[in-house]
């Protein structure tokens, strides 16, 4: 006999979209970026170090526009990333080191030059696409090597020559 009671609870009404939790792995597009920016106007100290590095990531664009609006309101200060915390002796007061500076060499020969340049996107879509093309040479080697180990005694190619 049939009951008249719903199996599942919360009636037949169309699903409501769940909210991510905390550990959810997909997100959407949208959903990420929304959160992206919320997080760089609470840390914009977090968007100045992304928008200061070579190759900004997929979001520099949200980066650059935080800090820019970070410098017009004037806001721009030294947080717990970018602050210093060094005592009168210009040493760390945790453990008493001295604060490290890079040797920049002054004035900067040509041929180091390209070393502290910001990677253009177009550098960044080639070196992808040279590194997928390695990924996939290798993935082609692991099945190259199956093949020649299954098919290549009838063919007259023994296990040496193909390992």
């Amino acid at each position: 006999m049939a009951s008249s009671q719903p199996l599942l609870p919360g009636g037949g009404g169309p699903a409501k979209k769940k909210k991510h939790t905390k550990f959810s792995m997909v997100y959407g597009a949208d959903e990420y970026l929304e959160h992206l920016a919320k997080k760089y106007e609470e840390y914009d100290e977090l968007a100045l170090l992304l928008h200061a590095s070579p190759d900004g990531g997929h979001d520099a664009e949200q980066a650059k526009a935080v800090a820019q609006k970070a410098a017009a309101k004037g806001d721009v200060k030294a947080g717990g990333m970018l602050a210093l915390d060094v005592n009168v002796q210009g040493r760390s007061k945790k453990t008493q080191r001295a604060i490290p500076t890079p040797n920049i060499p002054e004035p900067m020969p040509a041929n180091l030059a390209f070393m502290f340049t910001k990677i253009s996107p177009e550098q960044k879509m080639y070196m992808w696409n040279v590194y997928t093309l390695i990924f996939l040479a290798e993935c082609l080697n692991v099945v190259l090597y199956w093949a020649m180990l299954k098919y290549g005694p009838s063919m007259g190619l023994e296990f040496g020559p193909a390992t």
